[in-house]
């Protein structure tokens, strides 16, 4: 199996430096405007990967006093941009409340539902900043942005495994006319603008029923997969690291990384049963982790390389366990390979 396949804005954003992509340093330099760009850039919240919800947006506002307890101190400002960048998995500490405790904010603290915004920038009122909105029309990930939508996610869409829920979309580049479906809803121009934050209710509501439509029927029997998501929760509680409902439902391999934590997994089935391998390494553990957990809650433990090997006072014999060592991790790394667990070249 390969690993999880990324998105082309999560690919883009990858090679995020400071809190300006390299792409838009030209942009920015040529030309006045007064996007807040002493801050990371909001150009997602959410798994843009795999959350079947698409949430589209215009651009990431700006509040003096709000954005800045977002980012408290520059553990914050890098823990942003590694997000962004896909090297920090779990949500930013420090996300605005509107992301948190909004009606999107369980859908997106779970992994159904992404917020992109396509003007990747932060200001207080894009739509009356003329400066900014020359600029807007510039900037590479506009064009990157749109080019998902279009390429990646709408088909999805028309096949009925993604819905979009386009609430700003004047920087998008779609119309209603040619877009609208039954898994792509548009909010009334009214609501929209620039008082509703949100999308409509009504449409919210449609989009969860077909989340749990959706959900169901990817998984006959989501008993099983519970009690291996619980066990996997269990042995990564301290540090807070879960499956993504998505990766669950959908039985999608994948990788996390985490408070130090790598952590490739992929589904399977043996004899009939269902199971996850998962392997993981930390920064500050000698050996790793390579486990198997079956659908009963059962684990076995695989082949996982070693950090260390024994040494002797006999040189003939340390080189026999220095050997040995290399050989067997070599082995295990083949196997990790074969999985798609590409240890030492995760891409």
């Amino acid at each position: 199996m390969h690993a999880e396949r990324k998105s082309s804005i999560r690919k883009h954003w990858s090679r995020l430096e400071g809190n300006v992509h390299p792409d838009d340093l030209p942009i920015f330099d040529r030309h006045p405007h007064s996007f807040r760009i002493n801050f990371p850039p909001p150009a997602f919240v959410g798994n843009i990967d795999t959350a079947p919800i698409v949430i589209l947006m215009a651009n990431g506002g700006y509040n003096e006093e709000g954005t800045a307890k977002e980012f408290p101190d520059e553990t914050a400002v890098h823990e942003h941009r590694d997000y962004l960048r896909g090297l920090h998995f779990p949500l930013p500490r420090f996300l605005s409340s509107y992301y948190t405790n909004g009606p999107l904010g369980s859908l997106i603290a779970e992994g159904s539902a992404v917020l992109v915004n396509a003007v990747p920038y932060r200001s207080p009122r894009l739509s009356k900043e003329k400066e900014n909105w020359t600029v807007a029309k510039l900037l590479p990930p506009l064009a990157t942005h749109r080019r998902w939508l279009r390429e990646e996610v709408l088909p999805l869409a028309a096949a009925g495994k993604r819905f979009v829920l386009a609430h700003r979309v004047g920087w998008w580049g779609i119309s209603s006319k040619v877009c609208a479906g039954p898994c792509v809803l548009f909010s009334d121009p009214a609501k929209a603008e620039p008082n509703r934050p949100m999308p409509d209710k009504e449409k919210l509501e449609q989009a969860k029923r077909w989340l749990a439509e959706y959900y169901s029927s990817l998984d006959s029997d989501p008993t099983r997969l519970s009690r291996i998501a619980d066990v996997f929760v269990q042995r990564f509680e301290n540090w807070r690291i879960r499956l993504p409902k998505p990766t669950l439902a959908a039985r999608s391999p994948g990788h996390i990384f985490s408070d130090g934590w790598h952590i490739w997994y992929l589904f399977g089935r043996q004899h009939g049963r269902e199971f996850l391998d998962y392997y993981a390494t930390h920064r500050m553990m000698c050996d790793d982790e390579h486990v198997r957990i079956y659908e009963d809650g059962s684990r076995e433990f695989l082949p996982a390389m070693s950090g260390m090997y024994p040494v002797s006072k006999d040189p003939v014999e340390s080189e026999q366990f220095r050997d040995e060592y290399f050989r067997r991790n070599r082995e295990i790394d083949k196997l990790l390979a074969s999985k798609g667990f590409l240890v030492f070249d995760d891409e």
